[in-house]
């Protein structure tokens, strides 16, 4: 028996025209490469956005569980020398279909240069008609053995009349058509199945269309750095036990200074939690990125429809729904998008679903939420109901300590590694140098990373290593604390406010030059005037750079940072080391 398949181009996204395409757009051909022949497609696809261009297959599937593997290649001509520019395989069973298969196309002439996609959808141009042809074949199959009343009587007259062998032979014709009734009716039955499992599948296909407007930028969680093994192991360890634990608190804010090694967290976090499959979605924001904002809602709502098929058809009927949603506001967006395919399902028995992003404060209870961010002030005051529990991360533990010093460790000795001809010691450099470097860090794995690569990238890595831990610093160590403290100044600073900017070097210089760190009650008495605003009112704008707790005296996260701040090569905001 054989089956009509469709194939169709659902989308072709960002074909462009590019250098090696001889400056004119692309016109791919497709093949599909069946076990036993290959079929082209009649006309190449014209470049556009919203392609209509189908071509119809006829597969040969001989039955309902057979299984048949397609290749799709891509191509700039029809000829069969003609170079790939992108192929993908699939497995298409009849009990399964339809299926999406994306095609990644690449540059020709460029290595690994992505220039684009084509989605295929591969489906039974009647899935129905598989069930239409069964249930018409039973009926034939029943028509010729049939087992009416007459055929009955006949059977008890040779009960009565007939010889030993002829009523055996009457049971056995009377078996058989039993057997053959038994048979239809399997038949029919896994027919119904399989109907139902196709148009379940149909069902999820058109979700899965529908969430695929809602793809954002790349998000990958295997491209983020997470925390060396060995180190973290504390934190993380309390972390993964709060989130699958229930707790009145359903947020978990980490708080911590600009550097600490939040974003690794947060990723070894993800990484953990989708191992145990209760990842919901993550979102690391990008402050390069102009569309983070919009693009947040359309990212957790994308992957939370992945994550559960009762989700996805739930987001999928919001689009549906309100073709416009996505011109909303955001908070609009949020609540038809997140929050309502949240609530209409009842999954607290299933265990948490854990979403980890930057800031957020509004889930139902069957949600654990990871929240890592800088200690800004409007944070601080969002983060103020019973239902987020606060944990800061400190750079000045002793379990911080010695996650450093491991990071450290495992590096040299990959160093140790890459450079047998250098013949260093096994221990190298020592754990008097490991302590030294520890030291230099101020806790900052931000830190410990510039360090590591200015060291393994030189010729001579001892001699990188006696620059990191010499009185001067080479500027290639510090330049990435240096680059973060003018983002955090710029975001943070009312710069166009003469007053602002007045109280900040008055502030910021007498915290950061006095011989010893002051709490702010403290720094207070050394106003410049009498009716000048406390210091906490200016500092608490930069707490993602300075360590500000209430009693506590406030000092800097690195020491690099008083070197930026008094330098003139680094800062224009210049405080005067002399007074």
């Amino acid at each position: 028996m054989s089956f009509c398949v469709d194939l169709e181009i659902l989308y072709a996204r960002s074909l462009p025209m590019a250098h090696g395409w001889l400056q004119k757009p692309p016109k791919p051909y497709v093949q599909v490469i069946l076990p036993n022949r290959t079929i082209s497609t009649p006309t190449a696809l014209v470049r556009t956005d919203n392609p209509v261009w189908n071509h119809t297959l006829t597969l040969g599937l001989m039955s309902i569980n057979h299984q048949i593997s397609l290749s799709f290649s891509v191509k700039t001509k029809s000829l069969p020398f003609d170079r790939c520019i992108g192929t993908a395989d699939a497995t298409l069973r009849l009990s399964e279909a339809p299926q999406l298969i994306v095609v990644n196309l690449e540059v020709p002439g460029r290595k690994a240069v992505p220039a684009g996609q084509l989605a295929f959808r591969v489906c039974l141009k009647n899935p129905l008609l598989a069930g239409s042809a069964s249930i018409q074949s039973a009926n034939q199959a029943l028509q010729s053995t049939p087992l009416t009343s007459d055929t009955i009587s006949a059977g008890s007259s040779l009960f009565r009349h007939a010889d030993t062998s002829t009523l055996r032979s009457a049971l056995q014709s009377l078996s058989e058509k039993l057997s053959s009734i038994t048979n239809v009716l399997n038949h029919l039955s896994q027919t119904a199945l399989v109907s139902m499992k196709m148009s379940n599948n149909i069902d999820r296909f058109g979700h899965n269309i529908m969430l695929e407007r809602l793809r954002p930028a790349d998000n990958d969680l295997s491209e983020r750095d997470q925390c060396l093994t060995g180190t973290r192991t504390e934190i993380l360890s309390f972390i993964s036990q709060w989130l699958l634990t229930p707790y009145n608190e359903t947020i978990l804010w980490v708080g911590g200074l600009a550097g600490s090694g939040k974003s690794a967290l947060a990723a070894s976090i993800a990484s953990r939690m989708a191992g145990m499959s209760r990842l919901g979605a993550i979102h690391f924001f990008n402050p390069a990125a102009s569309t983070q904002q919009s693009s947040l809602v359309r990212n957790l709502s994308y992957q939370l429809g992945l994550f559960d098929s009762r989700l996805g058809a739930a987001i999928a009927d919001g689009l549906l729904s309100n073709p416009r949603v996505l011109a909303l506001p955001l908070p609009d967006q949020f609540h038809q998008l997140v929050l309502m395919p949240l609530r209409s399902h009842d999954m607290g028995t299933e265990g948490p679903i854990v979403v980890i992003l930057d800031a957020l404060d509004e889930f139902g209870n069957d949600l654990s939420v990871l929240v890592t961010s800088r200690p800004e002030i409007d944070i601080k005051l969002a983060f103020t109901t019973s239902t987020v529990f606060k944990h800061g991360l400190r750079t000045d533990t002793t379990s911080n300590s010695q996650d450093i010093t491991h990071y450290f460790r495992v590096h040299c000795r990959i160093i140790v590694a890459n450079n047998l001809l250098l013949k260093l010691a096994d221990d190298w450099p020592g754990e008097e140098n490991l302590d030294a470097l520890c030291v230099r860090s101020s806790g900052l794995f931000a830190w410990c990373a510039a360090a590591m690569k200015f060291i393994e990238t030189g010729q001579d890595p001892r001699e990188r290593l006696a620059t990191v831990l010499g009185n001067d610093v080479d500027s290639v160590v510090v330049s990435p604390l240096h680059a973060l403290y003018e983002l955090v100044l710029q975001q943070s600073g009312l710069w166009f406010d003469g007053t602002f900017v007045k109280d900040f070097q008055w502030w910021m210089g007498i915290a950061l030059l006095v011989w010893q760190p002051l709490p702010s009650e403290v720094l207070d008495e050394f106003k410049e005037v009498p009716d000048q605003l406390p210091c906490l009112h200016t500092l608490r704008r930069f707490a993602c750079l300075l360590s500000i707790e209430e009693h506590e005296p406030i000092c800097s996260l690195h020491p690099s940072l008083t070197e930026f701040l008094t330098s003139a090569r680094y800062c224009g905001m210049v405080a005067d080391r002399t007074s």
